[in-house]
């Protein structure tokens, strides 16, 4: 069971053979395997993995890029899937940057998935180019754009342009940034079948 406030952020790791691809493409030369494959943003407080008796209007809201830029109870889109949830809070997330992150990611609702960005990504990892700042178009994101653009815009940064943001690279920095700027909400495994 993971209740998280809106502001919070969101890193998935799931089984599929794209998220197992991601996570690789993502892991640097000499780094750990990467935790996670895809991040997403809390947009209205509630239960990410609720306990067996809840109300749906106790679901979370999000705000995350998959095919498309959606808008939906986390547990309602993605429950049924086997996946890994970590959920992070920024401690200096104000009403005003909320507001005005939650606004830009309402605004990117619809979108579809900028799926030319993970050659970039990839790129990066086979021939050691690294183009990724050209990545910045805002009609086509992918998740971890879409996350740190909008935690841009309320003054939280990830070490680096949202542009070149993996979430191997966002959750790195929230880890290392653990109990100073960021606090870890939670984490659950959903098994399923």
């Amino acid at each position: 069971m993971i209740y998280a406030h809106a502001g919070d952020l969101f890193f998935t790791s799931g089984s599929s053979l794209l998220a197992r691809a991601i996570r690789w493409v993502e892991t640097e030369d000499g780094e750990e395997p990467t935790l996670t494959n895809h991040v997403g943003l809390v947009t209205g407080s509630g239960f990410m993995i609720p306990p067996e008796e809840f109300a749906k209007g106790d679901l979370a809201g999000t705000v995350e890029a998959l095919w498309r830029v959606e808008h939906t109870r986390w547990w309602e889109r993605h429950g049924h899937e086997p996946t890994t949830l970590m959920v992070w809070r920024p401690v200096t997330l104000d009403t005003a940057g909320l507001h005005r992150m939650a606004n830009y990611a309402y605004k990117q609702v619809g979108n579809k998935y900028g799926w030319w960005k993970l050659g970039f990504h990839a790129l990066k990892r086979f021939a050691g180019i690294d183009a990724r700042s050209a990545m910045h178009i805002d009609k086509r994101p992918i998740c971890s754009y879409l996350a740190a653009k909008a935690y841009s815009l309320a003054n939280i940064h990830f070490g680096g342009l949202a542009a070149i943001q993996t979430p191997d690279s966002m959750h790195d920095y929230v880890r290392n940034m653990r109990d100073v700027t960021w606090w870890f909400v939670g984490k659950e495994t959903i098994n399923v079948g």
